[in-house]
């Protein structure tokens, strides 16, 4: 379906620097930003029924990535005792949201019980939590690190980095993937350096 872009009328686009309707994979509705409280069909990669944005409650079957029928958002915990659709990357059939630790033996890329998304880590260590050993998402970095940086040092993924890492930027500043950029640097862009 072809999505009209129209100025937003809230803070739009986090991770996009973008003034339109447009979330992060998708081209929303207005007022429907990735972490602002969606009030449109708006999830991340779904498309899905109305007040349910990625990191908000969902009223209606759209788990990000879990194709989960019940309400059982991406981070929020599966509502149902036995969701078996449940944690598309974890490949579990239990209840056990990809970001709220499993509560069975959940494989993604490891037999690790309590694991995250692609760390393949062998020990308790959530996506965002920060790791305590190499596993970082895609970084396979020995720190804590950020997620898509290849960072060498600790930055966390939601904390202040402390170098030049943002997580799909390749940044030259200092501006971490949620964290205020002290520069004009989208997501999923280049980063535009010194503009202001």
């Amino acid at each position: 379906m072809a999505e009209k872009y129209v100025v937003c009328r809230h803070s739009c686009c986090r991770f996009n620097g973008c003034r339109h309707t447009c979330c992060r994979f998708n081209g929303c509705h207005p007022s429907c930003c990735r972490f602002n409280g969606c009030h449109h069909s708006c999830c991340r990669f779904n498309g899905c029924h109305p007040s349910c944005c990625r990191f908000n409650s969902c009223l209606h079957s759209c788990c990000e990535f879990n194709g989960c029928h019940h309400s059982c958002c991406r981070f929020n915990g599966c509502r149902c005792v036995e969701c078996f659709t449940c944690c598309r990357f974890n490949g579990c059939r239990h209840t056990c949201c990809r970001f709220n630790g499993c509560r069975r033996i959940c494989r993604r890329f490891s037999g690790c019980h309590i694991c995250c998304w692609f760390n393949s880590c062998c020990h308790i260590c959530c996506r965002f939590n920060g790791c305590h050993h190499t596993c970082c998402r895609f970084n396979g970095c020995h720190h804590t690190c950020c997620r898509f940086n290849g960072c060498r040092h600790i930055c966390c993924r939601f904390s202040g980095c402390h170098h030049t890492c943002c997580r799909f930027n390749n940044c030259c500043h200092i501006c971490c993937w949620l964290n205020s950029c002290c520069h004009i640097c989208c997501r999923f862009s280049g980063c535009c350096l010194a503009m202001s």
